[in-house]
């Protein structure tokens, strides 16, 4: 087989052209094909824009190598597809008979050479999972077998378009239909007239396969306009960031969400066996608001088998905890918070089983902003909802105020016995999922290289999430092409501090400089009074108002053009109150300390 030499992507689209025809299966001939899609090329305007590559007899292995080695911009299957005993047609040529789906999935597959020469079925959803794995720069995969129409439809989730066939397809007219196909994407043709070129030539040729082949397109995708010889390969695909940067993921973010399934399920699994007070504890920077906000609350709303419809309302304690917990239930204004009666209207025509669960986040606010009065009407409105039993509580608390939490009535009233799950920070396979799984899902590739890096940096950090969001974010905006690179990494850092301290402080300064002097000192207030100084204890967020961050000598425009620069830096962030009145918090603690 030809090996291609190594090295980044090249100028011209390379079309990785897989053969196999094991020894047991039906011989057809390949070379002819492999040969006519090279002349065609040679024929065409644009031959330039094109390397043809052979991988003769392919092994399983061969794709992933050759997806490493030299990436594709086309990844051309040529052999026989499986199709299920008992299928439907037969053509000489390009199908193989089996049993069943070699996974258990979906049945179907490729027939590549195994290591004795025989077939070796790849199933649809490893050949996908590799696919997936390579990144944005595969735009079209060629699936020149029998019997494939349905493994594109499924590879279609992963890459743009996806060429199959619907049944058995004979050897003249697959051959055939890649002239057409891929003479067409010489002379500049889209991919959507390429496939209809292909079709074409079949019928040109008097063939009676001309409906076999489908072009599938992946969701959302338009193929028309996707020419190929227009564009070069390393050209930057347009898709947006995945990574949250400094801010918690919130439930829309779920998708992106990866490396906390086992806490997730832990979770849910407490409130299906019945419990209705759970504390989510770990330290800052682990992820406790994350796991709960785009972890647990999207798998509740799509249903829980053994838990009825959950309402969720959420809060955080604030100053007046009291107030936010008459806002999180929906108390009219003015109105006196009776836990009882707004249970009751949370869950009204809601069905039997439902439960109201009410999300407590960063409970230290609890012991940080709230006075004792305030903090007393909290517990007691608490007392109240742990007594509905169709209610349930979940808090999240930083780890370094379990001291206060056991020094407060909440200790005492529970006698110690609290229902509490740990969230220690990421290490190991689930960290690698957090950095490697959200770029992989939009078609996006990062170097095993700078994970190993990150993951090793990740080690020695504290409060490490929000750290590695940024990065990622950083390192996502400085990419060249379709790679995140271990290279762009070492550049973030200097010689004292990795990529990832680096990061924060890069982040908060670039917004620093593009202010003006008197927007600096804005700024510089702004951050010091979103933090409540512990006095012997660890600092801490403290929200405040845009009002409250308004000094008598500021300009209103100022103040605001200010805040809103560090919002979209992702240094702070905004939330509205029921009574429509912004508040404003730092991203995250890290910031304290940066």
């Amino acid at each position: 087989m030809k090996q291609p030499a190594r090295g980044r992507p090249a100028k011209k689209h390379v079309i990785l052209f897989l053969a196999a025809n094991p020894l047991d299966t039906d011989r057809v001939a390949l070379d002819r094909e492999a040969r006519a899609i090279r002349l065609e090329l040679k024929r065409s305007g644009y031959r330039d824009r094109f390397e043809f590559v052979i991988w003769s007899a392919a092994e399983p292995l061969d794709l992933q190598r050759a997806l490493r080695e030299q990436p594709p911009t086309i990844v051309h299957f040529s052999g026989h597809g499986a199709r299920l005993a008992g299928a439907a047609g037969h053509t000489p040529g390009r199908d193989v008979v089996v049993d069943g789906a070699p996974d258990g999935g979906a049945p179907g597959g490729l027939v590549f050479v195994g290591a004795d020469g025989r077939g070796q079925v790849v199933t649809p959803a490893a050949f996908g999972q590799t696919l997936a794995a390579a990144g944005a720069h595969v735009r079209l995969v060629v699936l020149n077998a029998c019997f494939t129409a349905p493994m594109a439809q499924a590879l279609a989730a992963h890459i743009d378009c996806v060429v199959g066939m619907t049944g058995a397809i004979h050897d003249d007219a697959a051959r055939i239909f890649s002239i057409g196909l891929y003479g067409a994407l010489g002379e500049q043709a889209s991919v959507a007239a390429a496939f209809a070129g292909g079709r074409a030539a079949i019928n040109l040729e008097g063939l009676a396969d001309a409906d076999q082949p489908r072009l599938v397109v992946r969701n959302g995708f338009d193929a028309t306009g996707l020419v190929l010889a227009a564009t070069e390969p390393s050209l930057l695909v347009d898709v947006p960031c995945p990574y949250p940067g400094m801010r918690p993921f919130s439930a829309d973010d779920t998708e992106r969400f990866h490396g906390r399934e086992r806490e997730i399920l832990e979770l849910i699994g407490r409130l299906r066996a019945g419990e209705r007070e759970i504390f989510v504890i770990g330290p800052s920077g682990s992820g406790k608001s994350s796991l709960v906000t785009a972890g647990v609350l999207p798998r509740l709303a799509r249903g829980v088998s053994g838990l009825g419809p959950c309402v969720v309302r959420q809060l955080r304690p604030g100053e007046q905890p009291v107030a936010r917990l008459g806002e999180a239930l929906e108390v009219a204004d003015g109105g006196p918070l009776v836990v009882s009666d707004r249970v009751a209207a949370s869950l009204a025509h809601r069905g039997a089983g439902a439960l109201l669960l009410v999300v407590v986040d960063q409970l230290e606010e609890l012991f940080t902003l709230a006075s004792a009065a305030e903090r007393a009407g909290f517990l007691e409105a608490l007392g109240a909802l742990r007594a509905e039993r169709r209610c349930a509580v979940v808090f999240t608390l930083r780890a370094d105020f379990f001291g206060a939490l056991m020094e407060s009535e909440l200790w005492a009233e529970r006698r110690g016995k609290l229902s509490r799950i740990e969230v220690s920070p990421l290490r190991g396979e689930a960290l690698y999922e957090v950095i490697a799984a959200p770029a992989r899902a939009v078609g996006v590739t990062v170097e095993p290289e700078l994970i190993v890096q990150l993951i090793a940096d990740a080690a020695s950090e504290p409060g490490i999430l929000p750290l590695l969001q940024e990065t990622m974010v950083q390192l996502w905006d400085a990419r060249p092409d379709q790679t995140l690179t271990l290279a762009d990494y070492q550049a973030l850092g200097d010689a004292e501090r990795s990529g990832l301290s680096v990061a924060l402080a890069r982040r908060a300064e670039a917004t620093l400089r593009r202010l003006s002097t008197a927007q600096t000192d804005i700024a510089r207030r702004i951050l010091l009074r979103l933090i409540s100084f512990g006095e012997g204890r660890s600092d801490t967020r403290r929200q405040q108002s845009r009002a409250q961050l308004r000094s008598a000598g500021d300009d209103a425009g100022e103040l605001g053009f200010v805040v809103q620069a560090m919002v979209e830096d992702r240094l702070l962030t905004v939330d509205d109150d029921d009574a429509g009145e912004p508040r404003v918090d730092l991203s995250h603690e890290a910031l304290i300390t940066a």
